[in-house]
């Protein structure tokens, strides 16, 4: 089962496993929500898309002071294995929070309910909209995905998953998105294209690098605004042929490769993969 080894580690020491992309991430995007969310009487409902160990969703937990917010926190996850390790988490962190030595000076503690669900985000019909939908890692797995969505068209997760977040988040709510995978602007083109309802808000800083005469980040955070039309009906934008949808095309030529091309098909270009890049090794790479 998936996330087994994490739980029983959890279970036997009680540590919470990898926060992808660092606890910066987390805390700039906890940071981005309460800068960018209206104080509300009645809770504020935040979904986070591949939830995992709840960390992110978890830092909802408190907020920069000095006033408390309600919160209605929902993590969806694929895995039955991750919805029981985010809500033990929670356990843990609630108990923590119990202790005022584990409070950050400036925070105070948000009146909060969570709810640990285990879906499809690419295939399941979810009737509900968020006020907040977080995405950490979850788009950049799904874009490395060769499968086809059957029940879209037979589509790549790349291109239905922007259509089904756009669902999720209700007209003139948010979808805040941190990516190892893609660019700032390539994550923009991704989810303002045609029959995706967002549009680009603002996006948040982080450290920048330089590699090779270029400068960039290892992360981007970008978030957008749900626009007020209705559901989308995006029309497919690219469709496998049957041959390609088991595994990737070989590299070379028939000669080389032994395979014949027996079919050719032209494809609307589709965007570039960006690939995380461990900068430490990066760095040693001669030029």
């Amino acid at each position: 089962m998936v996330y087994e080894r994490e739980n029983r580690v959890f279970d036997d020491i009680g540590d919470e496993g990898e926060v992808w992309f660092g606890e910066e991430s987390v805390d700039k995007m906890r940071a981005w929500a309460h800068e960018n969310l209206e104080p509300s009487a009645t809770p504020i409902r935040v979904l986070e898309c591949g939830s995992g160990n709840g960390t992110l969703l978890l830092s909802f937990l408190t907020s920069p002071g000095p006033d408390p917010q309600q919160f209605h926190l929902t993590g969806i996850d694929y895995s039955a294995g991750a919805a029981k390790l985010g809500a033990s988490v929670e356990k843990a962190r609630r108990e923590a929070l119990e202790d005022e030595d584990e409070l950050d000076e400036d925070d105070v503690i948000n009146p909060v309910t969570c709810e640990w669900r285990v879906g499809d985000l690419l295939r399941d019909d979810i009737d509900e909209t968020w006020d907040l939908v977080l995405d950490k890692g979850t788009f950049d797995a799904l874009a490395l995905s060769q499968d086809p969505v059957a029940e879209a068209g037979n589509r790549l997760p790349s291109l239905v998953y922007p259509e089904r977040v756009a669902r999720l988040v209700k007209p003139g709510g948010f979808f805040l998105i941190t990516s190892c995978n893609f660019t700032e602007e390539e994550t923009k083109r991704r989810f303002t294209r045609e029959g995706v309802p967002f549009t680009f808000h603002s996006s948040v800083p982080h450290k920048s690098f330089s590699f090779g005469g270029k400068v960039g980040q290892t992360v981007c955070t970008v978030a957008f605004t749900r626009d007020a039309d209705g559901p989308t009906n995006a029309r497919p934008q690219f469709l496998a042929p049957e041959s390609a949808r088991s595994s990737p095309a070989p590299i070379g030529t028939p000669a080389q490769t032994g395979v014949k091309v027996l079919e050719s098909r032209w494809v609307p270009p589709v965007a570039p993969l960006y690939l995380c890049i461990d900068v430490s090794v990066a760095r040693s790479w001669p030029i």
